[in-house]
């Protein structure tokens, strides 16, 4: 018996395997850009720059014990373009390189603002600081040029900010707003005074044939920001001495706008936690929660509105503070005449008063999912239930 062969059959098996193509991509994107994966990401990043930056101080370190290296007598003019460097340093170097620039570029491909962020001085730092390694792997004698990979440092700052933007994603990362803020200064800083110190030593040494080692430079710029200045380390070089001016100036415009943030937050904690509802005419509803991140609040002033009526107010009683970014949404114009913040517990009364809970059209708790223990999590909620309850029975 013969069967007529189906003229359609190459169509069906090309569309079957573009199914199974596209599911499988869908199932690798999802993998990559799954919690887990994008939490690991980020702290990669941030631990290979801070590697980096410590292997700078490591590759500078032998370059002033070996300055009688006879490589550096074959090098080409100019002779401060090179240094002595360790091989094993510099293959190292190139590995770092190397997973920095697949970051860099990864990053930029997934960019919304792929122009922007070309030109972008965090671009710059990874040109000046990654590329010039790979030169080395063609022309051996740019194995010994001096990079100033120390700069990795300004981009090490953005990526202590995309890990703390993560706080609230696991249970093992759950942190009030007042610690992000204080880490946050703390890294600043301490990234302020690295910089200086590098700086501050190279230029000394190229300047003036001054060798000063890690902790005569990193005390010289602790005095100097402290504006002790006890004179007794001072720059004996032009360059050094404009080093310093913009040590200062950086000092002055960074250092103090981060004080601020951090006396902010907590001066809105303090005045949150006292802080009493005023209730109107129009139903409001109360929220219990955690919600000093903003992806939270946006996701449940979402799920409100649109279960509720145009005038309805909403009040959030957190158990944290808000931060300035959680404040951002709250003042913004579609918010600000409808949604309160207050800092309170769900299961004490003096704070259900301040929410006005008897006069609530509804009221909602919500579990923080981020918390470090989620069997406490959910025993701590249901005595918050379980007090609204009396509260509200008893009052009535």
């Amino acid at each position: 018996m013969q069967f007529e062969r189906d003229p359609y059959a190459h169509d069906f098996a090309f569309l079957r395997f573009w199914v199974d193509v596209r599911t499988s991509l869908r199932i690798l994107l999802d993998f990559i850009f799954s919690k887990v994966i994008v939490i690991t990401a980020t702290f990669i990043d941030l631990l290979s720059d801070l590697l980096f930056c410590v292997l700078y101080c490591v590759d500078l370190s032998w370059a002033f014990a070996n300055l009688d290296d006879p490589i550096l007598d074959t090098l080409p003019e100019p002779k401060w373009l090179w240094i002595s460097r360790a091989t094993e340093t510099y293959y190292i170097c190139v590995s770092f390189a190397i997973v920095n620039i697949v970051i860099w570029f990864c990053g930029l491909m997934v960019s919304h603002h792929k122009i922007r962020d070309t030109f972008s001085v965090l671009t710059l730092v990874h040109v000046l600081t990654s590329f010039p390694f790979l030169i080395g792997l063609t022309w051996p004698p740019a194995q010994n040029l001096y990079i100033p990979y120390y700069l990795r440092a300004v981009i090490t700052v953005d990526r202590l900010r995309a890990v703390l933007r993560l706080r609230g994603t696991t249970r093992a990362f759950n942190f009030s707003a007042v610690t992000e803020k204080g880490i946050l200064l703390f890294g600043s800083v301490l990234t302020v005074v690295y910089l200086g110190v590098c700086t501050y030593q190279y230029v000394e040494y190229r300047g003036g044939g001054r060798i000063l080692g890690l902790p005569s430079s990193f005390y010289f710029v602790i005095v100097t920001l402290s504006t002790v200045g006890y004179g007794d380390v001072a720059p004996e070089t032009v360059a050094g001495q404009v080093v310093v001016i913009g040590l200062i100036l950086v000092a002055l415009s960074v250092v103090p706008s981060l004080i601020a943030q951090l006396v902010e937050t907590i001066a809105n904690s303090k005045t949150a936690e006292n802080e009493v509802f005023i209730a109107t005419r129009h139903p409001h509803v109360v929220v219990i929660g955690n919600f000093d991140i903003v992806r939270r609040l946006i996701d449940v002033l979402e799920e409100v509105t649109a279960h509720s009526s145009l005038h309805q107010r909403i009040l959030f009683l957190s158990r944290t503070p808000a931060t300035p970014a959680v404040q951002s949404v709250i003042s913004h114009i579609k918010y600000k005449s409808t949604v309160s913040f207050i800092v309170g517990s769900g299961t004490e009364t003096r704070d259900l008063e301040r929410a006005q809970l008897l006069k609530a059209a509804a009221t909602y708790v919500l579990a923080d999912r981020g918390a470090r223990d989620l069997r406490r999590e959910d025993d701590m909620n249901t005595l918050r239930v379980w007090g609204i309850h009396k509260s509200t029975t008893f009052c009535k």
